[in-house]
C-alpha cells in the first residue's frame, strides 16, 4: 500500500496480525522506526489523529512495516511487539509503540550448563536449535574454539553477548535468526559485502561531524596461563609501543590472540562519529551497512563508515532518514 500517487510521495505498508491495516492509519501525524545495532530492541511509533474513535489494537499484536517511496519497491524493516498504547488530547491523539518481536520474545529461560572444547559457530547452532531457529555467524568467527563455556544463571542470549563483547560481535535476533556477527565487518553472514549507502551533501541534507582522542592505544597485550609451563604468557595484537593489558586470564593462546585482535579493532573503531539529516528519506539505510558521504570535507569524504543506528519519519511534510555512523578500522 502507497501513499498517494505521485514520485515523490512516501510509501508505507503495516499489518497487523498479519491483516493490512495502512488503509486505517488515516489521518497519519507520524510514522518513525528506530533501528540499532547490538542487541538494543528496533522500534516502530504510529501516531495518529483519532478523529472517528479509533479501536485500540490489543497489547502483545504484532505488527509489520515496510517504507520507502511511490513508485519503488518497499523495504520491509521487520516485525514489531506493541507494547504501548496511549490517546490523548484534545484534539484526541492515538499513538502505538512497538519493540521489535525477535528482541521482545528473546531467547527466554535462564539455564546453567556448560560445554567442553566446542567451537563458537557448533555453540551458536546448538543455541539456535533449542529455540528452533536458524543462525547466521561470520565466518571470521565461526572457528573459534572455546575451552569450556560456562552458562550461569543467565538467558542463552545474554550467554552469546559475553562472546560477543570479548570479539567485538554483535548477538541477536532478526527476523527469526539468531545471528552471531562481526561489528561494522560490513558483510553479509556468508561473508558478502554489503552495498554502500550513498549520500551526497550536494542534496540538501545537514550533518554534524566529530572527532575525538578515545585512546592512544597502539596495541593490545591478553594473558594466559600455560599449564605445560605452569606460567602466564603473553599474546599481542598491533604495536608494542604504548600496548594496553586486556584484564583476566585466558585458557590458551589463540584465545587471548582473538581477544586482543579484537579489542585493537574496538579501539580502531569509532575514532570519529557522523549524523546526517536526509531531507529525501533512505528506506535502504540500516545499522551495519557501510556509509558514503560524498562531497563533504575530505575528512568525512574520506573516511569508511559504517551505520550504527538510523530513524526513518514520515508524516504529511513528508519521510526522512536520520543517519549515525562510526569510522571503520
Amino acid at each position: 500500500m502507497l501513499t498517494p500517487s505521485n514520485k515523490n510521495s512516501p510509501g508505507y505498508k503495516i499489518t497487523l496480525n498479519g491483516r493490512d491495516i495502512t488503509p486505517k492509519l488515516s489521518p497519519l501525524i507520524e510514522l518513525e522506526i528506530v533501528e540499532y545495532n547490538g542487541s538494543t530492541a528496533d522500534t516502530l511509533s504510529i501516531t495518529l489523529a483519532d478523529t472517528e474513535g479509533l479501536a485500540f489494537p490489543p497489547l502483545g499484536g504484532e505488527l509489520t512495516a515496510a517504507i520507502g517511496w511511490h513508485g519503488d519497491s518497499l523495504q520491509y524493516k521487520g516485525a514489531f511487539t506493541i507494547d504501548e498504547v496511549s490517546h490523548s488530547g484534545s484534539p484526541a491523539v492515538l499513538k502505538l509503540h512497538a519493540r521489535s518481536a525477535d528482541l521482545v520474545a528473546g531467547l527466554p529461560g535462564k539455564k546453567s550448563r556448560s560445554w567442553q572444547r566446542i567451537s563458537l559457530e557448533k555453540l551458536v547452532a546448538h543455541i539456535a536449535a533449542d529455540h528452533g531457529l536458524q543462525y547466521k555467524i561470520s565466518p571470521r568467527l565461526a572457528a573459534i574454539n572455546l575451552v569450556s563455556p560456562q552458562q550461569t544463571n543467565e538467558s542463552d542470549l545474554h550467554f552469546l553477548n559475553r562472546f560477543a563483547h570479548v570479539h567485538d560481535a554483535i548477538a541477536t535476533v532478526k527476523n527469526g535468526v539468531l545471528l552471531f556477527l562481526k561489528k561494522a565487518e560490513a558483510k553479509t553472514a556468508s561473508g558478502v559485502s554489503l552495498p554502500p549507502v550513498v549520500v551526497q551533501q550536494t542534496q540538501g541534507n545537514r550533518w554534524f561531524y566529530r572527532q575525538t582522542e578515545r585512546n592512544t592505544f597502539t596495541g593490545v597485550r591478553a594473558r594466559w596461563h600455560s599449564k605445560e609451563l605452569g606460567a602466564y604468557k603473553y599474546e599481542q595484537a598491533g604495536e608494542d609501543e604504548r600496548a594496553t593489558l586486556l584484564p583476566g586470564t585466558f585458557d590458551n593462546a589463540e584465545a587471548a590472540y582473538q581477544a586482543a585482535f579484537a579489542e585493537l579493532e574496538r579501539l580502531q573503531r569509532g575514532q570519529a562519529v557522523l549524523n546526517l539529516y536526509l531531507a529525501l528519506g533512505k528506506p535502504e539505510a540500516a545499522p551495519e551497512s557501510p556509509l558514503e558521504a560524498k562531497g563533504h570535507h575530505a575528512a568525512i569524504s574520506g573516511q569508511a563508515w559504517v551505520i550504527t543506528r538510523t530513524s526513518h519519519r514520515i508524516s504529511p511534510q513528508g519521510y526522512t532518514t536520520e543517519i549515525e555512523a562510526e569510522t571503520r578500522p
